[in-house]
């Protein structure tokens, strides 16, 4: 990010979303000083989620642009198991799928369409955005 939103609230366009991991800020020479987690509240229960300030406003970065650095954690867990059925399953056929399709198609194409049982399924994960 160049600059920290003046409501204090940064929404994350990632989901879904375990953590924040470290907040820095640059300064004009570009060496980066963390922000203490202290300093704000990691909400992943909204949609999107989002990270808020405490109190106060946070250093201002030194650069013009990209002087602030928001490290994440994302993803459904550390392990398979945590990974959604309806996601696997859909995995699984898509595999299946290319494995029975192995034909060169050209991207765009009707061949090169995900099939409909694949996208009915991982549609309730999708994040549709204007």
């Amino acid at each position: 990010m160049d600059r920290w939103p003046a409501d204090g609230s940064i929404e994350i366009p990632i989901a879904p979303l375990q953590a924040v991991t470290a907040v820095r800020v640059r300064n004009a020479n570009g060496t980066a000083s963390v922000i203490p987690a202290t300093s704000y509240l990691v909400d992943i229960v909204s949609k999107p989620p989002r990270l808020v300030w405490n109190s106060g406003a946070p250093a201002l970065p030194g650069r013009l642009a990209n002087g602030i650095e928001i490290d994440l954690a994302v993803g459904f867990g550390d392990s398979a198991q945590s990974v959604p059925a309806p996601l696997k399953h859909a995995i699984l056929m898509l595999t299946a799928h290319w494995y029975e399709h192995r034909d060169p198609v050209e991207i765009g194409s009707v061949a090169a369409r995900i099939p409909e049982a694949v996208s009915d399924l991982i549609q309730p994960f999708r994040k549709i955005r204007l």
